[in-house]
């Protein structure tokens, strides 16, 4: 999982761990390819590492660390948090130290992991088919979705506010305000954020003749 472009190699001295994924195993992105990658873009791919397993060990974090910010992404997910401990005047140590306060599982060795997760099911079964009702469902009466781009332009700001509190704020069903997010989106109206949050997009006053 990549928090750059799935072009890009970061750091560069993984570029041989990266030529093997890309042979022989799997590289996902969720940003645009040629994209390199900024801080603010690793906790955005966290969040789907902290969903691909039963559980997540933090190894070693500091108290600032973003492989906390992946632990609680990992826990709001229903996902078990293990950690390592260390050493109380380790400044390294601290992150996982408080995690096991918190509750996360204490780990030692790998053993550890093996006992916790022993039981635990993994759903490989694959779903029935087909995935969806095979009649298309009826789009969004135009008239309603021109009502809930009105109503969400007078609920949001240019602080971003949960697109949930909005649904549970306007008077339309999920499916009109989401159509009405969507077209808002593309005709730049708003911004989407991370979080599944939008906001106003700020436009600059178009200068007088």
């Amino acid at each position: 999982m990549l928090a750059g472009g799935v072009d890009q190699v970061y750091p560069r001295e993984n570029a041989r761990i990266y030529e093997s994924l890309k042979d022989q195993g799997i590289l996902i992105s969720e940003m645009p390819t040629g994209l390199q990658p900024f801080a603010k873009h690793f906790p955005i791919r966290n969040r789907i590492i902290a969903s691909l397993g039963l559980g997540l060990l933090v190894v070693e974090a500091g108290l600032k660390s973003g492989s906390l910010i992946t632990a609680r992404e990992a826990a709001d997910r229903g996902r078990d948090v293990m950690a390592i401990p260390g050493s109380p005047l380790d400044p390294r140590s601290k992150g996982c130290n408080n995690l096991l306060r918190d509750g996360a599982v204490l780990v030692q060795d790998s053993q550890d992991i093996l006992e916790h997760i022993d039981g635990k099911e993994w759903n490989t079964t694959p779903p029935p088919l087909p995935l969806f009702d095979e009649e298309k469902p009826a789009d969004p009466n135009r008239d309603e979705v021109e009502k809930a781009k009105q109503e969400l332009l007078n609920l949001l700001s240019f602080d971003a506010s949960s697109v949930d509190e909005l649904i549970k704020q306007c008077h339309f069903s999920i499916p009109v305000i989401s159509m009405a997010l969507f077209e808002m989106e593309l005709a730049g109206d708003i911004i989407r954020h991370y979080g599944n949050r939008v906001s106003l997009l700020w436009k600059p006053e178009t200068p007088k003749a």
